[in-house]
């Protein structure tokens, strides 16, 4: 039997796509891939049939009578490609978050996984343990860039939504706030329940927490985590590999992350809030319009 997903959750990275995750899984009738974010956009690249990879490799055969669902943030680019093997009357959920919060998180868990793009900013590891310090040296240089980075651009929801409203109807599109979501999170996760057409059932809305406050504790840990996450990813995207394998790898980073980071609560500097604040300024706007909401209170 072929897989037909009804849903997914595309965005956006480091706006609390792993609490919705932890919160579906908890409904009978909502099959979901043994793993979150099965990278979908690699199988589209590597396999000639990736649905039937997908099929195989991350869902159990408990999905039949179910609507059947992927959260992967790592597919906002990716509009044109969801269209091609899943069609056009998939539902589509859009997690958002304050853009400059968004990045802030997202610097240090670039960090704490070893990310390339972030070492530069740590002066090559030297100043990692300085994170607002580090951050605004890596802010100044992605704002200098003609090409700016993935990780700011995808800050800009509605330029994201606007691609995707080239391929896919306004009412298949559910958008949460989730600073909203915070403050009345029954509400927002009834509404989701509501856009997938199933009836609602009582959850624990205890929210998962994730490790954002953690960084490496110095080079040599910066570079043992970026190496461990590497061969994570490729036993994930690897089509030969087993789930188990994966689970193995995960429970690895896992194990190792516990020594290699430190708990770290510093925040972003003023000036670096002021900088992000500008850049994202008009797009902020144009979303508001776009959703018929005032975010200013919410977010800036």
């Amino acid at each position: 039997m072929n897989l037909k997903i009804d849903f997914l959750c595309v965005g956006f990275q480091k706006c609390a796509t792993t609490t919705l995750d932890g919160l579906l899984r908890q409904y009978s009738g909502i099959a979901l891939p043994d793993i979150k974010e099965i990278h979908m956009d690699e199988w589209y690249r590597r396999c000639d049939d990736p649905m039937e990879i997908i099929k195989q490799k991350f869902f159990g055969g408990n999905w039949e009578g179910k609507k059947i669902g992927i959260i992967d943030p790592n597919l906002c680019d990716y509009p044109r490609l969801i269209r091609r093997y899943m069609g056009t009357e998939i539902k589509l959920i859009f997690m958002m978050r304050n853009p400059v919060n968004r990045l802030f998180s997202y610097y240090k868990m670039a960090l704490m996984l070893g990310v390339p793009e972030v070492y530069k900013s740590s002066m090559n590891g030297k100043e990692i343990r300085y994170v607002a310090k580090s951050f605004d040296r890596y802010i100044k240089e992605k704002l200098q860039d003609k090409n700016k980075g993935i990780s700011l651009l995808w800050g800009n929801y509605i330029d994201i939504i606007s691609n995707f409203e080239h391929y896919f109807k306004r009412d298949m599109m559910k958008f949460i706030i989730f600073e909203e979501y915070l403050n009345a999170p029954e509400k927002y996760v009834r509404e989701i329940f509501d856009f997938l057409d199933i009836p609602y059932q009582r959850l624990d809305f205890e929210l998962w927490k994730g490790r954002g406050d953690r960084i490496p504790k110095n080079k040599f840990c910066f570079e043992v985590n970026r190496k461990i996450s590497l061969m994570r990813e490729e036993v994930r995207c690897n089509p030969k590999a087993t789930l188990n394998q994966f689970r193995i790898a995960d429970t690895l980073v896992e194990k190792v992350n516990k020594w290699t980071t430190m708990k770290n609560d510093e925040k972003m500097s003023q000036d670096a809030k002021k900088h992000l604040e500008t850049y994202y300024g008009g797009s902020v706007r144009r979303l508001e319009q776009y959703l018929d909401t005032d975010l200013s209170q919410v977010w800036f």
